[in-house]
């Protein structure tokens, strides 16, 4: 199946992704883990698709509903550690696992057709992760990181930022913003994603 509008274009925005993060450090090495479900919500789109059986159809209605499971181990290292600042280098892997399921409707006709498929992929990854603490329980976390280089993905690559409050010395919630990009083409299974929106979290430490 073909469809004129790229899955960029369909899931432009995110309505909500929620993750959950663990970091244990012993002050220069640590363990950092991530999980973070996507829920894109069912996407409407109007455009050409050829379809097999009855070749190309203009103006044809389809629908898109995709979720997407990412998540990270990695290895960290401590670079940098002053008084209410840390930053840490990251590396290992970032785990997709991808959901969809496409329907689309031939104008004039009673004829529809509809495709669900699941896949999933491992990348190697490499990224960066930093914390400010302005006081008070407040705080601010970045953490950016890239993968694949054709060994999983084509490429994938993330950001994001977030304001923190620590409810105890090792629990804290995150209220931030998410940019996570995709690029996988392998055994015609293709997702080609740019989408980003709010997201809420937890973040534990060891």
């Amino acid at each position: 199946m073909a469809v004129d509008r790229s899955f960029s274009e369909l899931l432009e925005n995110l309505k909500l992704a929620g993750f959950v993060n663990f970091l244990a450090t012993d002050g220069q090495f640590g363990v950092y883990a991530d999980v973070m479900y996507i829920d894109s919500g069912k996407e409407n789109a109007t455009g050409p698709v050829t379809l097999p059986k009855f070749g190309p159809v203009p103006g044809i209605d389809a629908s898109l509903d995709a979720q997407l499971l990412n998540a990270a181990l990695f290895g960290t290292y401590r670079l940098a550690d002053t008084d209410g600042f840390t930053f840490d280098a990251l590396a290992g892997v970032r785990v997709f696992q991808a959901w969809t399921d496409i329907s689309v409707k031939i104008p004039g006709t009673s004829n529809s057709y509809r495709a669900k498929r699941d896949f999933g992929w491992v990348d190697p990854a490499v990224g960066a992760r930093m914390e400010y603490d302005f006081g008070k329980g407040f705080g601010f976390v970045g953490q950016a990181d890239i993968g694949g280089f054709s060994a999983g993905s084509n490429l994938t690559w993330q950001a994001m930022g977030a304001v923190t409050y620590d409810f105890s010395h090792s629990t804290a919630l995150s209220l931030g913003y998410k940019y996570l990009s995709i690029d996988y083409e392998n055994d015609g299974k293709l997702l080609d994603v740019d989408m980003q929106g709010p997201t809420v979290g937890l973040t534990f430490r060891f």
